[in-house]
């Protein structure tokens, strides 16, 4: 249940890399990567779609 919390899977990879000295699994660099490509495509989208809305300067 904490792996669906992508907060969680950061904070624990980043744990385990400064605290344990330990690189985490190739399942977790997976993991974090499928959050972040997850995330990224929704900002494009998100970007693409409200675009015209934006306030670039004052």
């Amino acid at each position: 249940m904490f792996l669906l919390n992508p907060v969680y899977v950061i904070i624990k990879y980043f744990r385990t890399l400064v605290i344990d000295g330990q690189v985490p699994s190739l399942q977790y660099h997976m993991l974090c990567m499928g959050y972040a490509l997850f995330f990224f495509i929704i900002g494009c989208i998100f970007y693409k779609a409200f675009n015209k809305r934006f306030v670039y300067y004052f």
